[in-house]
């Protein structure tokens, strides 16, 4: 099962949608990140004052424990983290979950990180 959004699904995304996807987002431990076009993993928190900076070692292991800032990535969300963000668009514009995921037709667990992301993406 796919646990998280690809690169190319966040390069669907436009700017501003990549911007509020930033701001709702909270850096952690563990979190895959997309940082200058490649695929890196938070290896430790260094502030989450004045927009965050962290360690960011990229997956291909060419940079090691890179501090950078949170302006600087975008997170390949995982499913728990796209649920956060649909919990957290629902607040903030007073959509019902359900309207969130409109009819679309019959899917599989497979396909629920793409449906997720389908749903996030159409509301931000």
């Amino acid at each position: 099962m796919k646990q998280r959004v690809t690169i190319e699904q966040l390069n669907q995304l436009s700017a501003v949608q990549k911007g509020k996807v930033q701001h709702q987002w909270k850096p952690d431990n563990g979190d895959r990140v997309l940082y200058r076009s490649r695929e890196g993993v938070i290896t430790g928190i260094d502030s989450l004052q004045s927009g965050g900076t962290f360690f960011v070692e990229t997956i291909d292991k060419k940079w090691r424990a890179l501090l950078v800032e949170k302006k600087e990535c975008l997170p390949l969300l995982s499913i728990g983290q796209m649920v956060e963000l649909m919990a957290a668009l629902r607040e903030d514009g007073g959509v019902s979950l359900n309207a969130l995921f409109p009819s679309m037709g019959e899917w599989t667990a497979d396909e629920l990180s793409d449906r997720l992301f389908e749903a996030i993406r159409s509301h931000l």
